[in-house]
């Protein structure tokens, strides 16, 4: 771990961390976007600088969405009680961009972070529990498990070698034990977590949720609860937003949000128009008023 300033000013406003595969690149400002501190930091030490952290003592911390690289630190931040907030790539590389900040390193990119983390007065987002942690894990591997069972299932259907459709039956009897066992720790988890618990049990009892989409929707948005409507349909991506300009209007779009929670709530809107007695007339009801299949359904979603 190298340091530019061995003695930061006592003052936080923000920290920028910038995460690449086996190190990260921070920079922590002041109220006035001045950078007092800026140090590079492979993973190995990762328990030392959330120490570091802790006693600068930000107002937020912003990371990007890194594609998994985040997710360790991003767990041991909030298990040391940091305020943290994940952001969107692209939101970030458009403000670098409007603030006339073209060059791109991983130190400019940190201080980036933090600046965009003050003039966009972020948020820290909710702290989840240990139990939360593990059941987005495991509901990521779930999803990749299925996946890989759609595939081998497709190749199944187009294979003609005996000793290849033997090799693919095979693969199949293996990843349907492994989504067993990872089902079996979910039911664990959930059953050992009281609001995750209460939580299921209120999605479940909506006709239309299964337990893989209230489990999709418990590790992705674990704000549940706290929300009021408007907000939670705009994280998942499914609040509509103007388009006009003069006398110009454009048709209202949905955009933005969590992707997956979102197609959970698109296969669970599928099933509720038709065995959710109120959603399916909902459903019906925006068609006879010529709405398109895809809006009504995108309405059905946002009423889930």
């Amino acid at each position: 771990m190298s340091t530019k300033n061995k003695n930061p000013l006592p003052v936080c406003a923000a920290i920028g961390i910038d995460v690449a595969a086996d190190k990260i690149d921070l920079c922590a400002v002041e109220p006035n976007e001045k950078p007092f501190l800026q140090l590079a930091c492979k993973k190995e030490n990762y328990a030392k600088l959330v120490k570091r952290i802790v006693k600068l003592a930000p107002a937020v911390v912003v990371l990007e969405a890194t594609g998994g690289y985040e997710k360790d630190l991003l767990a041991r931040l909030w298990l040391a009680d940091v305020p943290v907030r994940v952001v969107k790539p692209a939101n970030v590389r458009y403000f670098a961009k409007a603030i006339d900040q073209l060059a791109k390193t991983d130190a400019i990119d940190a201080h980036v972070l933090a600046v965009y983390a003050l003039r966009n007065q972020v948020r820290p987002q909710a702290a989840p529990t240990v139990s939360q942690l593990a059941v987005r894990e495991l509901c990521d591997r779930r999803q990749q498990l299925t996946a890989i069972s759609v595939q081998e299932q497709n190749r199944e259907k187009m294979a003609t070698n005996a000793v290849a459709k033997k090799s693919i039956a095979r693969m199949l009897v293996i990843v349907k034990k492994e989504i067993a066992e990872i089902d079996a720790q979910l039911d664990a988890h959930i059953a050992a977590d009281e609001t995750l618990a209460r939580k299921e049990e209120i999605l479940t009892g909506i006709p239309g949720v299964g337990k893989n989409t209230a489990r999709v929707l418990l590790a992705t948005v674990p704000e549940l609860g706290a929300l009021e409507r408007n907000a939670a349909a705009k994280i998942v991506g499914l609040a509509p937003f103007a388009r006009q300009s003069g006398n110009w209007r454009g048709t209202a779009r949905i955009g933005g949000g969590r992707a997956a929670p979102r197609s959970a709530l698109f296969l669970a809107a599928m099933s509720a128009i038709r065995c959710n007695q109120r959603l399916k007339m909902f459903y019906q009801r925006l068609l006879l008023a010529g709405k398109k299949r895809m809006v009504a359904l995108t309405a059905c979603m946002r009423k889930l």
